[in-house]
């Protein structure tokens, strides 16, 4: 039974005898054997050449690979590609988000393990100098447990250099390399370029063939990209074309964001105009215009006065060609052939009536027209081919006309009608037929009404308004007008030049040129700022672990083994002297024992009675004296008055208490960020400096957690320093559970599987959160990334129109242009926008948009959809409810059609063509017919009630027939013959169809300009109406469809004449439904794709006649809705995995906190046992060296006893060792100290650490499960 402090003391049986038997050591007995002393230099592994040499490798290889990693991110703009960054594989994506972070923590362990040997190593290293060295250079010393910031400080001031560079390398370590590699990389959108063989044709369609291939086609072309902002064709700009090229061998694939470089020709077209001299013509108000240079225009009848308010100037171009298209020409006896390149030019400003017209009122230029081709290198994108940047390479050079038909080119600038187009006064086959759109520009004057000018204007004159966009006055100057001209002529000279270039097919025609071919893709690189720090930082370790291999390379210790243990520092202390001045220090505090011993001088010297390095007070230089006696009356006994137990200000609960509330406040922020993150769809972007983005997003959060984890070193050095104590503490501790522990030996993150051996769980706990301190790490390099994301906000917006149809005969007056067809047309064939809040399905009644600084602003709303689709019936050829009939006259040139509705009524409507049915072309053959007509009631026997319907009806068909004609029926000088037809076979489907609107509610997504960008489902079922206005539109919209219907054809190829089959020729990518080799098209199919045709240019000419289609939205009837505006923004995320890693690790760390903190023991030892000195004051009054001793003693003569042998020795013996009241020695002085069962009275325990309190309960539990046998033992 174990008496408690302060009860008597009564002698034991067996006492051993305390009149001086402590360890006897002569002076003798520490003559240094220098051959015996040469195998005693024991140094760890990790301050050995074959691990700093390896660290050295690995340190260079690492600055070396980020050196590459560097070269290459400038040479090719990154180090990993892929088009998208979600889309880069797994791999990838780990090697450059956390594989880095990984390498740096197990860096940072292998740093760790060296850092400590070479902080707990120091002072046996100082020992082991042949002079020796200060107590405060070495017993003293308490490296380990020191700040980390402050140990290079405090070793540099003992000029304890190796402590330097080893605790240098670690604060490198832990606060520049491992929070900074996270900051290393960063991605972004970069163009990467290859190197490649491009093939590139410069040659152009044989001159002889370049007018059949030169139609009205560029030039519709040219009008949708002036006024209806069409993309230009490939390699083509508004002033110039490419030669095309593109990458030989190489397949391209449907891959987005790609550019081609290459070396190729352009071809342009340049101006050379001045003010020519004018005069008027005698007796005449015609004006004469002479350039100089042999050519005068003659006759010019300019405009007297305005037409209108709204016409205030008027302009003309006056070409060379000759044309019954043109009023004015240039070709004629005043004009030599040298000037047929030239053109007049004439802006005039309208003057009152009785102001007279002078030159002051107009300006006029005569232009010369050159055309050249230049080398030079060009990028281009893929797969739109659109020009990007183009360098010369050489000099402009002449075009010449065997290369280029110049002539046709300006016949069609003058005229707008192609000299390929037949004037088909015959009706044989007619080989040059084109498409409707091909045959012949447009009118413009449409476009021409808001700029002031008198219409109709040649086109040349829109062409130019449009390129140049000038307000009408500031044409009266000669420069802007030349430079107005110009803009048209090379955007018209362009598409020209593109329309006969020979594609770049690898055959003949094509040239292998270098290039380039560069993709715009995703790239993870290297900051160049942060890898230079880092790489500065390496070549510091790097340097510093060369020093060190130095120095440890040459330093000796004088150990034969690990001093990790009490034991084996007990093995080290048999020096009499030593122990006689350490056993009075037994209570003293670290002031005490610092002030008591940091004059004196200790070395390891070799002793030829333990055949080992012990330690000795009396080193050379010593001012110590060499008796005990002198020793014992230098210093009086420390006897604290009340003694003070001493806890590390790190296990205090104060700071226990701060370290628990700042986890919870790190997991708080990170759950509250996290919300924020969820709520608002990410945060905003601390700064728009990517460095700064990098120091905040990637480097502060690693830096924190390379903040906590050295706390947590902190914390389990201090808990295995504590551990042996703890368990001596309880009075009966195994050696394997407290002296023989080394804990002390390895970095925390690995003392985890001798904790778990030794049972030692809360220690275990705490070296686990040490090493997932490491994770931790990692899950904080990864936690925050970037992503694009689009933010919306409500906003109230008003609607400018009501989503009600007018029933004004303004529609007609509206409809009488065909624009929308052209605009349909751009939509399908060249993928142009369509007009602002049309769909190609509806008409959507526009909002308000507010004005926005941010121009890639959307904004999504619920609004009113408008459309209009065809409800078509096939129609019988037969007697039927509703039949069609159709005849042809006896030489086939003339059709008959009508059609019989029967209603439900049973009342029966029959409807006419509005317009008569002439039929073009040779019949003769096999030959295909188109028929689009609108119906009307008849002249003269229609009722009222067919007049009111047939005008809704609009009558489609397709015939396929075989002809054979016979006799002429007249032929005569003005008349062509025509021949009577001897068989008729014919093939025909026939439909009616009637318009129907609808109106339903769509969410839709529109830009800043109202061009929709997104439409999502109706939010209500579509609504049919029927109103009085919808006869009128369809009247107007069918006019369209019809035109010119004053010219049917037969024909035996797939040309469309008419509007509606040319889109369903577009729309299905098929010549089916014109191929007179084909059978007559099904019903359903076609009626579909008819009614999707008159759906597309309904909306659009809804757009283009707001004004008198829907009315305008007043103060009265405004209706407001409530609108999202959405703005695209870079935005910080955390990345969901981390997040929740991060959270648990430090969920465990708050938990395993408490834990520690909640079970920490009553502060029991006067003083820290972080010192050598410290430590063997501890043992140094007890006579457990008498066991080590009587080991040593029965040893083999001349041997060495290893610690090892001296482990198992106590190991053996089943001895239990505890730390308490000494038994009186022979001088009646008590003592505080570490001893053996039962030759010591135990401390006073906290409460529950009694026999039979809880905590001694559950550890001798713990112990009887995993030690069996040992529950009796007491």
């Amino acid at each position: 039974m174990m008496r408690k402090l302060g009860s008597p003391i009564l002698p034991l049986k067996g006492w051993r005898n305390a009149s001086n038997n402590h360890i006897k050591d002569d002076q003798s007995a520490f003559n240094m054997p220098q051959r015996a002393a040469k195998n005693l230099s024991w140094k760890p592994a990790n301050l050995k050449f074959y691990i700093l040499i390896p660290t050295i490798i690995i340190t260079s290889a690492l600055i070396a690979l980020l050196g590459v990693l560097l070269w290459k991110t400038k040479q090719h703009g990154g180090i990993l590609f892929a088009e998208n960054l979600d889309d880069m594989p797994t791999a990838y994506t780990f090697a450059y988000l956390y594989l880095p972070t990984i390498f740096a923590v197990l860096y940072s362990i292998l740093w760790s393990w060296i850092d400590l040997d070479a902080k707990r190593l120091e002072p046996f290293f100082q020992l082991s100098k042949s002079s020796g060295s200060a107590a405060a250079d070495s017993v003293l010393l308490h490296y380990p447990v020191d700040f980390l910031a402050a140990v290079p400080v405090r070793a540099a001031r003992r000029k304890q250099w190796a402590v330097v560079s080893a605790g240098t390398v670690m604060m490198i370590v832990f606060w520049v390399i491992t929070p900074l590699q996270s900051s290393i990389f960063a991605s972004s959108s970069i163009s990467r370029s290859t190197a490649v063989t491009m093939t590139s044709s410069h040659l152009l369609l044989p001159v002889s063939e370049q007018h059949k291939q030169l139609t009205a086609r560029y030039l519709n072309t040219a009008y949708g990209m002036v006024w209806l902002g069409q993309r230009p064709p490939s390699f083509t700009t508004r002033d110039i074309t490419l030669a095309p090229f593109a990458p030989q061998g190489i397949s391209t694939g449907p891959k987005q964001n790609i550019t081609w470089s290459s070396p190729t020709v352009q071809y342009g077209t340049d101006l050379t105009c001045h003010t020519p001299e004018m005069t008027k013509e005698p007796n005449s108000k015609g004006f004469i215009f002479d350039n100089g240079k042999g050519c005068r225009a003659r006759d010019i009848y300019l405009s007297s006065q305005p037409k209108s308010l709204q016409q205030n100037f008027a302009a003309n171009y006056i070409g060379w060609p000759y044309d019954g298209y043109v009023h004015y020409f240039l070709r004629g006896s005043e004009c030599r052939q040298n000037s047929s390149h030239n053109f007049l030019a004439i802006w005039q400003r309208l003057a009152p009536k009785d102001i007279e017209l002078t030159a002051s009122n107009f300006t006029a230029l005569f232009c010369e027209m050159s055309y050249y081709y230049q080398e030079v290198q060009a990028n281009v994108t893929y797969p739109s081919f659109s020009v990007l940047s183009i360098s010369p390479l050489g000099p402009k050079k002449t075009l010449p006309d065997s290369i280029f038909n110049s002539t046709h080119f300006e016949h069609m600038l003058s005229t707008g009608v192609s000299s390929a187009i037949d004037e088909q006064t015959t009706p044989q086959p007619n080989p040059n037929r084109l498409d409707l759109p091909d045959q012949e520009l447009r009118d413009q004057s449409v476009r021409m009404g808001n700029f002031s000018l008198e219409i109709p204007v040649t086109n040349m004159v829109a062409f130019a308004v449009g390129a140049s966009r000038l307000e009408p006055a500031e044409y009266l100057d000669p420069q802007n007008m030349a430079s107005a001209f110009q803009a048209a002529h090379r955007l018209l000279f362009a598409l020209a030049v593109q329309s006969f270039m020979m594609p770049a097919n690898g055959t003949v025609n094509s040239v292998p040129v270098p290039g380039l071919r560069a993709s715009q893709v995703d790239a993870v690189f290297l900051i160049s700022s942060f890898t230079i720090i880092v790489q500065a930082a390496l070549f510091i370790v790097v340097m510093l672990t060369v020093y060190l291999l130095i120095i440890y390379w040459r330093r000796q210790s004088c150990l034969s083994t690990d001093p990790s243990s009490i034991t084996a520092i007990m093995s080290l202390a048999h020096n009499q002297k030593l122990m006689h001045l350490l056993r009075d220090l037994d209570e003293a505090d670290s002031r005490t024992l610092e002030k008591r011993l940091k004059q004196l001088q200790f070395q390891l010297r070799f002793s030829t009675k333990t055949h080992d390095h012990v330690l000795d007070l009396d080193a050379p230089h010593s001012n110590v004296s060499n008796t005990p006696q002198q020793d014992m009356v230098s210093e009086s006994r420390v006897t604290p008055s009340s003694p003070q137990s001493v806890c590390p200000i790190e296990l205090s609960l104060p700071v226990g208490l701060l370290f628990m509330s700042l986890l919870t406040a790190f997991m708080v922020v990170l759950c509250v960020l996290k919300s924020k993150i969820n709520q608002c769809n990410g945060l905003p972007l601390p700064s728009g400096s990517l460095t700064v983005q990098q120091l905040l997003l990637n480097y502060l959060p690693t830096a924190v957690s390379t903040l906590i984890e050295p706390f947590w070193v902190v914390l389990n050095r201090l808990r295995c320093l504590l551990q042996p104590f703890d368990e001596l503490r309880l009075g009966s501790a195994p050696p394997s559970a407290s002296l023989n522990l080394r804990y002390s030996s390895l970095p925390p993150q690995l003392v985890f599987w001798r904790a778990i051996r030794a049972r030692h769980f809360l220690l275990a706990a705490v070296c686990a959160i040490a090493l997932l301190a490491n994770v931790l790490t990692v899950a904080l390099s990864g936690l925050f990334n970037k992503n694009f994301v689009y933010l919306s906000e409500n906003l109230p917006l008003r609607q400018l129109r009501l989503s009600s149809l007018q029933t004004k005969s303004a529609w007609i007056n509206a409809g009488t242009t065909i624009d929308h067809f052209y605009i349909a047309n751009s939509n399908i064939t060249a993928g142009t926008s369509l007009p602002p809040w049309v769909t190609p399905s509806h008409y959507l009644v526009p909002f308000e948009l507010p004005p926005s600084i941010d121009i890639a602003a959307r904004y999504k709303a619920v609004t009113t959809a408008v459309s209009a689709e065809l409800e078509c019936r096939e129609m019988n050829t037969t007697q039927s409810k509703s039949f069609v009939s159709f005849a042809l006259n006896e030489a086939a040139t003339f059709a008959s059609l009508s059609t019989t509705h029967h209603q439900p009524d049973g009342v029966v409507f029959r409807c006419y063509p509005d317009l008569i049915l002439n039929l073009e072309g040779s019949p003769a053959g096999t030959n295909a017919l188109e028929v689009l007509t609108m119906m009307v009631a008849h002249d003269t026997n229609g009722t009222s009630a067919e007049k009111a319907f047939c005008p809704t009806i609009m009558v489609a068909g397709w015939i396929r027939s075989n002809i054979t004609l016979g006799a002429a029926l007249h032929s005569n000088s003005t008349k062509v013959p025509t021949f009577r037809t001897s068989s008729v076979s014919m093939e025909q489907m026939f439909m009616a169809c009637r318009p129907r609107l609808n109106s339903t509610s769509i969410k839709i997504t529109v830009d800043g300009s109202g061009t929709i960008l997104d439409t999502e489902s109706a939010i209500e079922s579509p609504t049919s109406a029927n109103i009085t206005g919808l006869f009128s539109l369809s009247q107007t919209l069918d006019k369209g469809f019809a035109a010119p219907e004053s010219r049917r054809y037969w024909h035996n190829d797939t040309i469309a004449s008419n509007w509606p089959n040319y889109f369903i020729k577009r729309l299905t990518n098929s010549t089916a439904i014109l191929d007179a080799q084909a059978s007559v098209p099904l019903f359903a199919p076609t009626a579909a794709v008819l009614s999707d045709v008159y759906t597309r240019t309904f909306a659009t000419l809804l757009s283009l006649n707001t004004v008198w289609s829907l009315p305008a939205a007043d103060s009265a009837n405004t209706t407001v809705i409530l609108a999202q505006r959405i703005t695209g923004h870079w935005r910080v995320f955390m990345n969901p995995t981390m997040f929740k890693l991060a959270i648990v690790i430090l969920s465990l760390d708050l938990i395993v906190a408490i834990w520690l903190y909640a079970a920490r023991p009553k502060a029991f030892l006067p003083r820290m046992p972080t010192s050598l000195a410290s430590v063997i004051a501890f043992f140094a009054a007890g006579k457990i060296l008498e066991d080590l001793k009587s080991q040593t003693d029965s040893g083999k003569r001349g041997l060495a006893v290893s610690v090892d042998e001296h482990m198992s020795h106590l190991e053996s013996k089943g001895w239990k060792f505890g730390y308490g009241r000494l038994f009186p020695d022979q001088d009646g002085k008590r003592h505080v100290g570490i001893e053996r069962v039962p030759f010591f009275t135990p401390l006073q325990r906290d409460k529950g650490d009694g026999e039979g309190g809880v905590r001694a309960k559950l550890r001798r539990r713990v112990r009887g499960i995993w030690r069996p046998g040992s529950r009796n033992e007491k």
